[in-house]
């Protein structure tokens, strides 16, 4: 007799009826794009369109939607194999994959969990507070480093911190706490995507904030500068910080209040989510003891630790002077090559990976007593916990964006900008910004930004108005991707690690991407008047020095 425990559920029955219809309709509409409509800029889109499916429905894992542009675009004639393969794999990849292996070695010298012990001791168990003190950090910390590596340094802490909150009671770490269900395959509870989300939508918000904080604002700016080379209103360090920094503070605080209105219970107070947050005064006392008394007994820092958290200080440091715009760096001064952050990353793995973990080595003469000295870190724990998944997630934005340029899928989303130019000026840049935000969830938002902001200069000079009043908002939308694993490197981290699922993010990415929205227009028409008094005049300059960028038929 089955049991109604072993009867499939609803869930399961509507999965697998929809992979069956999906991976039936997917090489269907293959057909139909391949031979019906022979258009390269329609096989891009259909590409486009069918990853977005299959990471939204969960019929493939994510790393093997990620492999699709490998099949698809040599069969649709867009890139060949080898081009498309060789796309997966960039510096910004390196750099990425490196980072996550310095935030390894917090794990394992046990620093992550020393730094959430200081921090819940001194700055209390309050889950809310806690929050926010994530977000500030991570939203500080990416203005001085890549937002890649930035959340890769901030995940072990703000699981560290989980773990704490969840040992004291004062949190749910997992919605299935059952002990045969492997940690890899928990899904986390809305209190844990909460921090894990925030934590990386904070890393894209506060990079957004300096220039050298993300690819998409020197992409945008490169685009700007190529096309006015002559520009009297030029986007220095200081234009920058003082035009981005005020709206970043504001939306990042309401992606704050955001994600703790819709996860944390935040202004409803007879929610499941406030419920599950209200302690009494006993309970916050006992919470108050258990952390001072791990506090304690955690005892000093060690040797590892002390070392780790000094490599650590040294990359920011180093990754933050190698080129930062307001002065020269020292990544001028190398005889050589250019000499990127994949590069300063490396030779702190290399420090990592040779360094002891003891300073029994300093008693070398005594072999019997002192025995091996290990590094700081070793390949077997990195080969074992490494979501090398992410290699491929993050690598096909690469590919997806040369195949939108190789087809003429980029110029016809240029294009369709232009039939804006007949709406007022402050209404096509709303419109141009909800574009972008969309746009930039479906792949890198530096691809993305390649792609439309050419076609956002063709707006304003055809719209007569000034070219940053358009591009400086386009530029920052480009940045605000918060929907989907692959739109960002943050996003597919915190993703692969938590496990969180693509619906889930879609739904919580909502409210942020709608604040963004917002604030970035707002500004667009009140503070950015003060930055640049002239941005409602429409200048001579425009006409004259423009470089207007030469569209090829791939055809």
């Amino acid at each position: 007799m089955e049991s109604q425990d072993d009867k499939p559920g609803i869930r399961q029955c509507l999965l697998v009826h929809w992979r069956g219809v999906i991976i039936s309709v997917l090489p269907l509409i293959f057909l139909i794009a391949t031979f019906i409509n022979d258009t390269l800029p329609f096989r891009c889109l259909y590409v486009i369109i069918s990853m977005f499916i299959c990471w939204l429905t969960e019929i493939f894992p994510f790393a093997i939607t990620a492999m699709f542009p490998i099949v698809a675009f040599p069969l649709m004639n867009i890139l060949s194999s080898d081009k498309t393969c060789s796309l997966y794999f960039k510096e910004t990849l390196v750099m990425f994959i490196i980072s996550i292996m310095i935030a390894l070695t917090m794990e394992f010298t046990n620093l992550h969990t020393r730094l959430a012990i200081n921090i819940i001791k001194f700055y209390g168990s309050c889950p809310r507070r806690l929050h926010l003190l994530l977000v500030v950090v991570t939203a500080f910390l990416s203005m001085l480093i890549p937002n890649a590596a930035c959340v890769a340094l901030m995940y072990p802490l703000t699981n560290a911190i989980l773990d704490r909150l969840s040992s004291q009671g004062m949190c749910k770490l997992y919605e299935d706490d059952s002990a045969d269900t492997p940690k890899t395959e928990k899904k986390p509870s809305k209190l844990a995507i909460c921090f894990y989300l925030s934590v990386a939508y904070a890393s894209s918000m506060g990079g957004s904030a300096n220039l050298m904080g993300t690819p998409a604002n020197l992409e945008f700016i490169e685009v700007y500068e190529d096309k006015f080379p002559d520009s009297p209103d030029d986007i220095d360090f200081g234009n920058f910080l003082s035009y981005a920094l005020p709206q970043m503070i504001v939306y990042t605080g309401l992606m704050y209040l955001v994600m703790e209105f819709t996860h944390m219970g935040l202004f409803r107070s007879k929610s499941p989510e406030a419920m599950a947050l209200r302690f009494s005064s006993e309970e916050k006392l006992a919470a108050q003891r258990m952390a001072n008394d791990k506090y304690e007994e955690n005892g000093s820092i060690n040797v590892s630790q002390c070392i780790t958290a000094t490599l650590i200080i040294a990359m920011i440091c180093m990754i933050f002077t190698r080129e930062p715009e307001f002065s020269e760096g020292w990544g001028e001064l190398v005889n050589g090559k250019e000499v990127l952050n994949a590069s300063v990353t490396t030779i702190i793995i290399f420090l990592i990976f040779s360094l002891p973990a003891k300073i029994t080595f300093l008693k070398c003469w005594d072999v019997s007593s002192v025995g091996t000295t290990p590094a700081l870190l070793n390949w077997k724990f990195v080969n074992s916990v490494l979501p090398w998944n992410l290699v491929f997630i993050i690598g096909c934005g690469g590919a997806i964006a040369e195949g939108c340029k190789t087809s003429g899928f980029q110029s016809l989303l240029g294009d369709s900008l232009s039939c804006l130019k007949h709406l007022p000026a402050p209404l096509s840049l709303l419109i141009a910004i909800i574009f972008m935000e969309i746009c930039t969830n479906l792949t890198v938002n530096a691809a993305v930004i390649s792609v439309i902001a050419p076609g956002v200069l063709q707006l304003a000079a055809e719209s007569k108005a000034h070219p940053l009043y358009f591009m400086f908002p386009v530029g920052l939308a480009g940045s605000m991707a918060f929907l989907m694993p692959s739109a960002t490197a943050p996003n597919a981290l915190m993703a692969a690690y938590a496990n969180i699922k693509p619906c889930d993010m879609v739904l919580a990415g909502i409210g942020p991407s709608i604040a963004s929205v917002i604030t970035i227009y707002i500004f667009s028409q009140s503070w950015a008047l003060l930055i640049y008094p002239d941005l409602l005049k429409y200048p001579e300059w425009a006409d004259g020095n423009a470089t207007l960028p030469i569209v090829e038929d791939n055809e």
